[in-house]
């Protein structure tokens, strides 16, 4: 080929090239956004998990914080027939968690990551041979959906966690 030809044709992009290339990067983009925004929402629903755990945990530490006399006093027939179990969510034993919960529930409601939280904390008795309360047992609750209502949402979209801990008298004979 001649010096003078080789300039004379041109090489170009034609349109329909440009096209195909456009929609090659296009459809090897859409699964790379779709893995990034996947990645996110499962950070969203780590975070709120570790939270509602560290929360649970905390509250039973703070009722573990509590002099033992008080539940004594609280729930007098607490681990005796018939009144095993009792219900903790509305009692003042934990003011400072009771706080921090309501923090964690204000703020990821306004993000849009945390839909109708519920909490319920138990508390369970057990008694000795002398019928004297030897034992609590806290049992803590958080339930929770990322999006919708608890009501619901199928089981798959519902969040719980579950914690529990003894708290032991070491006043008892």
């Amino acid at each position: 080929m001649p010096f003078s030809t080789f300039f004379k044709q041109k090489s170009a992009v034609s349109l329909l090239e440009v096209l195909i290339a456009a929609v090659i990067i296009a459809l090897t983009f859409i699964p790379i956004m779709r893995l990034v925004d996947f990645g996110s929402v499962s950070t969203v629903k780590q975070g709120n998990y570790a939270r509602a755990t560290r929360l649970a945990q905390e509250l039973i530490e703070e009722c573990k914080s509590v002099p033992f006399k008080l539940y004594e006093e609280k729930y007098r027939e607490l681990g005796s027939e018939g009144k095993n179990e009792e219900d903790l969510s509305n009692t003042d034993f934990f003011p400072k968690t009771q706080e921090n919960i309501q923090k964690f529930v204000d703020e990821e409601g306004k993000k849009g990551n945390l839909k109708q939280f519920k909490l319920k904390a138990k508390i369970k008795g057990i008694r000795n041979e002398l019928n004297q309360l030897a034992e609590i047992w806290f049992f803590v609750e958080m339930n929770w959906v990322d999006k919708g209502d608890l009501e619901s949402a199928s089981e798959e979209q519902k969040r719980t966690v579950k914690v529990g801990s003894a708290y032991h008298n070491a006043e008892i004979i």
